[in-house]
């Protein structure tokens, strides 16, 4: 019997720790917002005006914009924070997915990431997904070649830069990447 005791005793001290701290540490974060959490009687209440609200507008809350994930994620990205980067710059995509320039950020972050085969592809699709909505963005075709060379693939990478330095009306940087690597392998 002592054993069961202790035992209860454990799950019990198991059940404050898991549930009802975080319960009341939410409490207390919304009384510190500001907002109160509805008695019963205001529960009640609500239910019986529920079809008179219905017709009430209710003031909505500002909506964050995916310039200002952009925003963040360029600062988390200056800072060295590249996964929190990666984080907002994907909450910008999911607010506005025709973005070029938050998919060329996140590419950055990406590689800017350990560099494993994932986050090489992450950023290759995300060069490519920024290419596809502008296709003068000079970062972009760098940076997809950058990865073939990486890769030791200097025939696709050549390959970008051309079709690059044709969209974008010669690009001197795009040009310099032509000319000037043979350390790259591109000759």
């Amino acid at each position: 019997m002592g054993k069961s005791m202790m035992r209860m005793g454990i799950c019990f001290k198991e059940l404050i720790i898991k549930f009802l701290i975080p319960f009341f540490v939410l409490i207390c974060a919304i009384e510190m917002a500001g907002c109160s959490l509805p008695s019963t009687t205001q529960v009640a209440e609500t239910e019986e005006t529920s079809a008179e609200e219905d017709s009430l507008e209710v003031p909505e809350q500002k909506a964050i914009t995916w310039k200002e994930q952009y925003d963040l994620g360029m600062r988390y990205l200056e800072e060295g924070n590249y996964k929190e980067a990666v984080v907002a710059f994907t909450a910008a995509i999911e607010i506005e997915p025709h973005e070029a320039a938050v998919y060329l950020s996140r590419a950055k972050a990406y590689l800017s990431l350990e560099e494993t085969e994932e986050n090489t592809a992450l950023a290759l699709a995300d060069y490519q997904q920024s290419m596809d909505l502008n296709d003068t963005i000079v970062d972009a075709y760098l940076g997809i070649a950058d990865i073939y060379s990486r890769q030791g693939d200097y025939d696709a990478a050549l390959e970008i830069l051309h079709a690059g330095v044709g969209k974008t009306d010669g690009d001197d940087l795009i040009a310099a990447q032509i000319e000037d690597n043979p350390l790259n392998g591109w000759q």
